[in-house]
């Protein structure tokens, strides 16, 4: 994924409270303290950044903490990690490290890239903080574009998880579903015949995934032709 550095103001979306630990049962949304509306002060599509002031701050009984942010010299391997909302679903962190450092890429200055060993963004992950782990969990850039693996992979308004053949199978696995990603963006789209394969697989996608989904037998097949590739 590709992270855009610049300053950031907050992060959309609270993260729900549960009654008690291990409990899945979270409070009722209704009874969250929440701030009821606010300013818009700048906005870039092209950076994919909103800052927008709140008329009013909520506490809560738990308090309320902002994220610092930081200008320091990135590096090479730095850990760093990210909470988001994929989707508008409740929250996930993913936990990497830095790439590439201040490149130019798909229309951004100063991007930096990050490939992640724990965890996955996806579409609507975008906008939130890319979090330094040295400086403090301090905000050094937001999260902008970047590969993903979906089916089909491209388009506006084509996005169905539940026809990835890859999704389904391997949804407790995010790491092989990167390392497909990975195999498909670095190794079969580099090659005329490669990007048949892409495209034949994923028209026969819906196919597939409701092969994997019901018949235990396609579902070892899926995971004995597809696993290698994943590593």
């Amino acid at each position: 994924m590709t992270i855009t550095r610049g300053f950031i103001a907050g992060v959309a979306g609270v993260s729900l409270l549960l009654a008690s630990c291990g409990s899945d049962d979270p409070p009722s949304l209704a009874l969250l303290p929440r701030s009821v509306s606010g300013t818009v002060l700048a906005t870039n599509g092209n950076l994919d950044e909103t800052l927008i002031e709140l008329d009013m701050v909520p506490s809560g009984a738990f308090g309320r903490t902002y994220l610092g942010w930081t200008t320091q010299t990135l590096s090479v391997n730095d850990n760093v990690l990210t909470m988001h909302y994929p989707r508008g679903t409740h929250q996930r962190i993913s936990y990497g490290s830095l790439q590439i450092i201040d490149q130019f890429a798909n229309g951004f200055l100063n991007a930096n890239q990050v490939v992640y060993s724990d965890g996955v963004t996806e579409r609507g992950s975008s906008g939130c903080p890319l979090l330094l782990t040295s400086a403090n969990y301090s905000v050094v850039g937001t999260l902008s574009t970047g590969p993903t693996h979906v089916c089909p992979p491209s388009g506006p308004g084509t996005y169905d998880p539940p026809l990835c053949p890859a999704q389904k199978v391997f949804q407790d696995h995010p790491e092989l579903i990167v390392g497909l990603r990975t195999f498909r963006d670095n190794g079969l789209a580099t090659a005329v015949i490669g990007k048949q394969i892409i495209e034949a697989y994923y028209n026969a996608a819906p196919a597939i995934a409701d092969a994997v989904e019901h018949s235990p037998d396609a579902r070892h097949a899926f995971i004995a032709i597809t696993a290698p590739f994943a590593r």
